[in-house]
């Protein structure tokens, strides 16, 4: 191999990494895009589950307040 096929391989391999640098660089790029979209869905799902406990806390409370009335009621009629 001389001088001139040598460089010919060289920038056929050089080439070469270029296109796998840039196909690795697209999917890194696609990679970090779908991170940032469940990161979305998470924030969401976590704001789902804060209003969800708000919700329960709600109801217990409402329910408590049920079960005080209706005590106080059989307590006075007794």
């Amino acid at each position: 191999m001389n001088v001139t096929e040598a460089r010919e391989k060289i920038e056929e391999l050089q080439s070469l990494l270029r296109g796998v640098f840039a196909s690795a660089e697209e999917l890194l790029q696609k990679k970090d895009r779908q991170i940032a979209e469940l990161h979305d869905e998470l924030e969401f799902m976590a704001e789902q589950v804060a209003e969800l406990e708000d919700l329960a806390d709600r109801v217990f409370t409402h329910q408590q307040a049920t079960i005080d009335s209706l005590e106080n009621q059989l307590t006075k009629r007794n």
